[in-house]
């Protein structure tokens, strides 16, 4: 017996990327609007989720839990190590959370290489090594280059414990990132190949991973740093509440 793989729904995808370039245009207008972010996220992954092939309900957005004051607020600079960076919201889909769903990921953004690279072994864990995922509506940093640079691991961590925030995972850096394109002034991906990430919650082999983006979009993904190293060029992310 053939199987026949079901042909794509082209007007679906040019009314979906219709509908997401819309909402964009609007949120970059107010994003301090929950009504405007939720309908841009809506919109956002209901174009994702055709490359990834799931269903709509699958990539469902769920209500914004903020207000538009709140919103307003984590826009502004908050501190974070020395210094202070504003915050961006963002969703991701439970789906696109976990170690499975870097594939998915890599699948909606085809830029970052992510299909030449290993990410494979790619687990996400908390600092005791115990499964962690971060999904839902997150804030995180919108400054393009990496926040808290001249730390080691060990620094970065308790930076990130200061500020009462949750290192990110390679799922979040990966949507953040593509985020930035879209919101930015500039219309950049985080970091850019000017800065690198510690990602601490993501492992390869017990190392914590590290990452940047480029001009272009391709997401760079090592894990050979050292815990003591530490540089002007590496940060740290973070999710905040």
């Amino acid at each position: 017996m053939v199987s026949v793989e079901s042909k794509v729904d082209v007007p679906a995808i040019v009314t979906a990327g219709r509908t997401s370039a819309l909402a964009l245009a609007a949120y970059r207008e107010d994003r301090t609007s929950p009504e405007r972010f939720w309908n841009f996220q809506e919109a956002h992954w209901d174009l994702n989720r055709f490359a990834m092939g799931l269903p709509k309900s699958d990539v469902a957005v769920s209500d914004v839990p903020w207000t538009k004051d709140k919103m307003g607020l984590f826009m502004r600079k908050r501190r974070f190590g020395k210094a202070f960076y504003p915050n961006f919201a963002l969703f991701l889909p439970e789906i696109a959370s976990t170690a499975e769903g870097l594939k998915l990921l890599a699948k909606a953004y085809p830029q970052m290489g992510w299909s030449e690279q290993d990410i494979n072994g790619v687990q996400n864990v908390d600092q005791s090594g115990n499964p962690l995922t971060l999904f839902g509506h997150l804030m995180v940093e919108s400054s393009i280059d990496a926040p808290c640079t001249r730390m080691n691991e060990d620094q970065a961590r308790e930076a990130v414990r200061k500020a009462v925030r949750i290192p990110q995972t390679l799922n979040v850096y990966a949507e953040a990132g593509h985020v930035s394109k879209l919101l930015s002034p500039t219309f950049q991906y985080l970091d850019e190949d000017r800065t690198t990430v510690r990602i601490l919650s993501s492992r390869v082999f017990g190392r914590v991973v590290h990452a940047l983006f480029s001009p272009l979009g391709y997401c760079y993904v090592r894990w050979f740093l050292l815990p003591g190293y530490a540089h002007a060029r590496l940060g740290v992310r973070s999710v905040g509440a």
